[in-house]
């Protein structure tokens, strides 16, 4: 009996440290993918940086299997079910190409995978913390000299050191607030974060730091305040920047640089309201102001328009549809495709010009129109008990769900390999290391008073 135990401790033991060092080897992976991009003037990375991530995840999340939970099981199997029966139905049954099927499921095959790492412990926190300090640099390197010089111009004056930065600064952001407890240089961090984001010219990077300012105070405490009260004039520097400017024109081009303009989409309905007659003088009453009409007046913003376009494709909607979402992988109308060819590399993967609800962008606005209300709240909740499972507190889940929300905005977030990134350093982090250094800073700030 003693040996068959020693036996099974021994492979216990032996399992743990592959795991851990296959973690190790996921931030040398991110790293070397890092370098490669700020190596990578003229494209975002000169590897399939995304595809090589995705690898990694899958690879991790199977040494990690299975569950350590009764309620992680539940929701592996309620995923795993799911895509089971969407995919009999969209690929086997209506043909469906299957690239197009992952592309609209792939954020319930991330929450499969993350159940595994629920109460995990694989990452050190002084290892994660360097970890952010070489990112942080690999990134103020890329977006810096790519702006300064101009060189973003060949990436639609986007820099991006992975893939596109709306994508990318997710991680970076999450990164930041995981690693604040243990982090030296608080204001530099932050200041630098900022400006990242304003070469960026990201507006969904800036909403999800803005999340990550607010709810900082109360993952550091007192002794974050003056700091934190000291950054708001440049955080207000910030979204004014972006807002105002949005990086149209190159740092580096003395206001002479090519300005990108935004794709052409098709003019919007006249706005209805009161108008004066040119012939008569005479005001003539349309129709009051409602919802879409008040929408239609801020359509020359990207987002504004692909929601018109969704409520165009959802107004027949019954309850059920509200609740559940289309049938699995529903092709948007011929004409909305048609109208949003601009993004046909967004197109249907078979080729036959269809396109699906990705071409909408805004996640928030996807998994509505492929899941329903009960598909969006199941990802909800699933973030929630995840993080709450392993051991962060109420303020830190919300900035964490917060920051997802705010990306689903504009972006992929749930469905993207970099929240899902983020989502692994959370939930396989030394948990009870943060809190020593958190209370041995409030009592160093208790003796200074």
């Amino acid at each position: 009996m003693q040996r068959r135990y020693s036996f099974r401790h021994d492979i216990i033991q032996s399992r743990k440290k592959g795991q851990s060092l296959v973690a190790i080897l996921m931030m040398f992976l991110i790293v070397g993918l890092g370098v490669a991009g700020a190596l990578s003037p003229w494209d975002y990375n000169v590897l399939p940086a995304v595809p090589m991530m995705e690898l990694m995840v899958l690879l991790l999340s199977v040494l990690v299997f299975p569950p350590k939970s009764r309620l992680s099981w539940l929701f592996m199997l309620s995923a795993g079910a799911y895509l089971l029966a969407t995919f009999i139905i969209a690929v086997i049954i209506n043909d469906a190409h299957i690239l197009d099927y992952v592309q609209a499921y792939k954020a319930f095959f991330y929450v499969a995978l993350l159940c595994s790492f629920i109460d995990e412990t694989l990452f050190k926190k002084g290892h994660v913390a360097t970890f952010f300090y070489v990112v942080l640099l690999l990134f103020f390197l890329k977006y810096s000299y790519s702006r300064l010089l101009g060189l973003d111009s060949w990436v639609s004056q986007r820099p991006g050191i992975f893939t596109e930065n709306n994508f990318e600064l997710v991680l970076l952001i999450l990164l930041l607030y995981l690693v604040l407890p243990v982090m030296r240089w608080r204001f530099l961090a932050f200041a630098t974060v900022m400006l990242i984001i304003f070469l960026s010219g990201s507006r969904s990077a800036f909403l999800c730091f803005a999340v990550v300012y607010f709810f900082s105070v109360f993952r550091l405490g007192k002794s974050f305040i003056k700091q934190w009260l000291l950054l708001f004039p440049l955080l207000v520097l910030l979204a004014y920047g972006i807002v105002s400017d949005r990086m149209d024109i190159s740092l580096g081009g003395g206001g002479s640089g090519t300005t990108v303009q935004a794709p052409s989409m098709p003019a919007p309905e006249a706005p209805q309201g009161s108008v004066t007659s040119p012939e008569s003088g005479e005001a003539v009453e349309q129709e009051p102001l409602t919802f879409r009409s008040f929408l239609e007046r801020g359509a020359s913003i990207d987002r504004v328009r692909f929601l018109l376009y969704f409520l165009d494709e959802t107004e027949d909607w019954h309850w059920g549809n509200v609740l559940l979402g289309t049938q699995p992988l529903t092709p948007l109308s011929a004409q909305t495709c048609e109208d949003l060819s601009y993004w046909s590399d967004l197109h249907s993967f078979s080729g036959d010009g269809s396109c699906y609800s990705v071409i909408l962008h805004s996640y928030i606005i996807r998994v509505l129109f492929d899941h329903g209300v009960a598909g969006l709240l199941f990802l909800i909740v699933f973030t929630v008990y995840a993080l709450r499972k392993s051991g962060y507190s109420w303020a830190d889940t919300l900035c964490v769900l917060g920051v997802l929300l705010a990306s689903s905005l504009s972006v992929s977030a749930f469905n993207s390999v970099f929240a899902v990134l983020s989502m692994i350093f959370y939930l396989a982090h030394e948990r009870k290391a943060d809190s020593d250094t958190l209370l041995k800073g409030s009592e160093r700030t208790v003796q200074k008073v």
